[in-house]
């Protein structure tokens, strides 16, 4: 009995096949590569290009532009999508350049735990 159990276990497909070793891949269960993947696209790309992304001058003062809300909302407009704040600087600019400091501390805190902890093991 025990023998057949052997033999139906090597006749089926190995567990890295492609197709299973893809489905193994988007199973948030076991990988969680879909999270990190948005968050590279939402909070690391945009922090890296900046310049190139970001609409406006994060400096940069409009009082004629001040307060103004989302485009979603009654008086806003696709220029700021997501409005101004009081001295009349574009916050989505202000956000893309604020990743930045969150991305680099990130990174920081990674590495000085990854030496700590690797220092520690060894």
């Amino acid at each position: 009995m025990a023998d057949i159990n052997i033999r139906s276990a090597l006749i089926t497909k190995p567990w890295y096949s492609p197709g299973a070793v893809a489905r193994n891949l988007w199973d948030l269960r076991r990988y969680p590569v879909l999270p990190l993947f948005i968050l590279m696209i939402v909070l690391v790309i945009p922090a890296i290009f900046a310049e190139l992304i970001a609409p406006y001058d994060p400096l940069e003062n409009s009082l004629r532009d001040r307060l103004l809300p989302p485009f979603w909302m009654d008086g806003g407009s696709t220029d700021h999508f997501l409005g101004t704040d009081k001295t009349g600087r574009d916050i989505l600019t202000r956000l893309i350049y604020g990743s930045r400091v969150s991305v680099i501390i990130a990174s920081i805190s990674i590495m000085v735990g990854g030496v700590i902890g690797v220092g520690l093991g060894i």
